[in-house]
């Protein structure tokens, strides 16, 4: 794909997309990848066979980016064992906007 055509993070995220469809637990905006699982041994799985399929794609992934069975934040959203639920951080931005004065201000 051509340098600077508008339209080339829609479609690297609907290759992304396709490439992940089938795998349950899996999630991808842009260039990263959230693996998940109901237990460790299904997380495990999961990771194992996205890691298969990204061979397969010929696409590599950075080892110091890469951060396993941990919480991570991720997209204003803290996801861990325990789910995924807003960060401190966005919960604190949302605390901070002022109240709105007037009908137009809340639309």
């Amino acid at each position: 794909m051509c340098f600077g055509v508008a339209s080339s993070l829609e479609q690297f995220q609907r290759c992304t997309d396709s490439m992940i469809s089938d795998f349950p637990g899996v999630a991808a905006y842009l260039d990263d990848l959230i693996v998940s699982g109901q237990t460790e041994e299904s997380h495990l799985k999961n990771l194992n066979a996205l890691l298969q399929r990204l061979g397969n794609y010929m696409l590599c992934v950075k080892l110091e980016k890469l951060k396993f069975l941990e919480s991570v934040e991720y997209l204003g959203h803290i996801i861990d064992k325990k789910g995924k639920r807003p960060s401190d951080s966005s919960i604190e931005a949302i605390k901070q906007l002022p109240r709105p004065t007037g009908v137009e201000e809340s639309q």
